[in-house]
């Protein structure tokens, strides 16, 4: 019948409650049915609890599970895997606590309670380094005495844990193997082979020697050089040092080599290997009446398409070296090329590309994956991690491919190759073009909305690039989209005052658009003020191709070569130009750097500057500043930075154009 009066700590309570707060985020608290209750799902929690109890113990507080206090215990690993074979590691763990060796029953209680367990009467968790420690040594055993077996490629995630504080233990020779996968600079030089009529810049020798170290050691390759470095001459450098001898081989005499390109660069390898090694018997695989008898031969070029087509033969097979140029083009890991080409059997394959990824990190893995099979594991667990936050997915992804994918930009060789300018010219639409242009923004923004609350986000997003592509063919031309109009187009009239006075100064000229039937405008314009060209796009023949180069190459006069972006932004030497302009953009720099580099490229003796043409107050603009965004993807992977953009064009993205 009395009062009782309870002081109430607020702040002590306060703190208590921000400790759980700062982990796990307000949402834990949005379910409560009185003060303080917290919900959350048992895998976040348990994978956070050790994290939880050290926070609550130094605030002063305790964690007790049904009613028992936990403690943190910490425990020591030791990786024996000095026993190897040619695809596998076998480690053999030993795990102790507090100088004594943890016994099996307790191994396996840790295993199940996800790192919480009985040890001395007690309730105990292992402290967040030995957790996620132990997941790893768990997988795939059902005892920390058993031995497991770990592929070669996925040994540097074990190597990642002596940072942690784990014994890694390897043999000598594969320490040094490890050594030199994790530091390029340590791998050691070759010389480069006798009958290669090239001179090697130093990067270029540095390249061959690795490629050299990763095909002696049984693993795989992809070399990523900016365009223009000559990722060709490297891998015919690998290619001559095995015809030679230098680099020693198992593979028996009369088992071919296979490059395979695109069909328009066909041509290309073709004059690169007579050029540079004329000692490799070259065979061409292709017309309506190929054999696939490929006796006497030492390198066999075929195209992506053929393979697909042949591959029910042609993965019968077996060759040495398989080199995938231009290898963006098997970027999707489900067209049917992509599936033929992983078929192939060879026993080292390289990827060549400038631009290992385009658009999204699938395409990543699609050429990673086809270089070294099995590195990122199946494709669908790659998928489902990829798409996840905070799961270290990035921090995994970079640290396996780093030791196998090789990339210098200009910049770190800017003293090799003469100096690249860009400008950015902006232009006012016309008043026609203006008034199109708002009608047509409103349709746009309707139609975006509509696709993402209507489709799946990969169906959405094709409907909103579709959509928009009507506002960037506004800004090259209102007769684009209104054939019969007769306005103006100010990119065409700015383009041709600026070659009328480069070719009064004697200057040849790269002129690329993504839209070949803004080539035809753009070639009308040129005829009516009687300047000269070539043109190069999707349906220009094989054959006329190299014909169309050499003569721009050779041509005494000034000219002007005008080339769609996707059929003229790769494998083309056009170092007879110093000026390129790009009449339309796009987000991904990557793309259009590959064009620009046919002028800038080794070979190249001149300034070579480079002009992009964009309309004022119009999409472009903002193309502009999505494509410094979308530039941190690309950079994360190839040059170790920190990944702070998203993997593909999204919701937000589109929003962002159209705002």
């Amino acid at each position: 019948g009395q009062w009782l009066g309870v002081s109430v700590a607020g702040e002590r309570q306060a703190r208590l409650l921000a400790i759980p707060f700062a982990l796990f985020g307000c949402d834990i608290f949005w379910d409560a049915d009185s003060p303080g209750e917290m919900t959350l799902d048992r895998k976040p929690f348990m994978k956070t609890l050790s994290r939880l109890r050290d926070a609550c113990q130094a605030e002063g507080f305790s964690l007790a599970i049904g009613g028992e206090e936990l403690e943190t215990v910490s425990w020591s690993f030791t990786l024996d895997a000095t026993r190897s074979s040619i695809d596998w590691f076998e480690l053999r763990p030993e795990i102790s606590c507090d100088g004594e060796q943890v016994d099996e029953n307790e191994f396996l209680e840790a295993v199940k309670g996800g790192g919480v367990f009985r040890r001395g009467g007690g309730l105990v968790i292992l402290d967040e380094r030995s957790s996620q420690t132990l997941s790893l040594f768990a997988t795939g055993a059902n005892s920390k005495r058993e031995v497991v077996r770990v592929p070669r490629l996925q040994i540097l995630d074990w190597i990642a844990l002596r940072r942690s504080g784990v014994r890694v233990l390897f043999s000598a020779d594969d320490e040094r193997i490890i050594d030199n996968l994790t530091r390029f600079e340590s791998i050691p030089k070759r010389a480069v082979p006798a009958g290669l009529k090239a001179t090697l810049r130093h990067y270029q020798c540095d390249g061959y020697s690795w490629l050299a170290f990763l095909y002696e050691h049984r693993f795989g390759a992809c070399l990523a050089d900016d365009m223009g470095l000559g990722k060709t001459i490297q891998a015919i450098a690998l290619l001559a040092g095995l015809k030679e001898g230098a680099i020693p081989s198992e593979i028996p005499a009369g088992v071919p080599h296979l490059v395979v390109v695109p069909p328009t660069l066909i041509f290309n390898w073709e004059s690169e290997l007579a050029r540079f090694y004329p000692g490799l018997k070259v065979g061409v695989y292709r017309g309506q009446h190929r054999r696939a008898d490929f006796s006497g031969l030492d390198l066999v070029l075929t195209s992506y398409g053929l393979i697909q087509r042949d591959i029910e033969l042609l993965g019968k097979l077996d060759f040495h070296v398989i080199v995938f140029d231009e290898a963006q083009a098997v970027k999707n890991i489900h067209a049917e090329t992509t599936g033929a080409v992983r078929r192939l059997n060879g026993r080292f394959k390289l990827t060549l590309t400038g631009t290992p990824v385009e658009n999204h990190l699938g395409e990543y893995f699609s050429v990673m994956d086809l270089a070294l099979p099995g590195l990122l594991g199946p494709y669908e667990q790659f998928r489902r991690q990829m798409g996840r936050e905070g799961n270290g997915f990035l921090e995994t992804l970079i640290r396996r491919t780093h030791p196998f994918i090789l990339r210098r930009a200009k910049d770190m060789i800017a003293a090799e190759l003469p100096p690249k300018v860009e400008t950015d010219i902006y232009l006012e639409m016309s008043p026609r073009q203006k008034a199109l242009y708002v009608r047509t923004v409103a349709q746009v923004k309707s139609t975006v909305a509509e696709a993402y609350s209507s489709n799946a986000p990969g169906q959405a997003r094709i409907i909103a690039l579709t959509a928009i592509l009507k506002l960037r063919q506004i800004c090259l031309s209102s007769r684009l989209l209104l054939p019969e109009g007769l306005d103006r187009s100010p990119k065409v009239e700015f383009l041709i005052d600026q070659l009328q006075e480069l070719f009064a100064e004697g200057h040849s000229v790269l002129v690329f658009s993504q839209f070949t039937s803004f080539l035809d405008i753009v070639q009308e314009g040129l005829s009516q003020h009687g300047i000269p060209f070539s043109r190069l796009d999707g349906t220009t023949p094989v054959g006329r191709r190299k014909s169309l180069v050499e003569r721009f190459q050779s041509s005494p006069e000034p000219s002007v070569f005008l080339l769609s972006l996707k059929a003229g932004g790769k494998g083309l030497n056009l170092t007879r130009a110093s000026y390129v302009f790009h009449l339309d953009p796009w987000w991904n720099p990557a793309v259009e750097n590959q064009a620009s580099d046919r002028a800038h490229r080794i070979g190249q003796q001149n300034q070579v500057t480079i002009t992009r043409l964009l309309m004022r107050h119009s999409i472009e603009e903002k193309m502009m500043e999505l494509k410094k965004r979308k530039l941190k993807l690309y950079r994360s992977l190839l040059e170790d930075a920190e990944l702070e953009g998203a993997g593909s064009i999204g919701r937000e993205d589109f929003d962002f154009l159209l705002g």
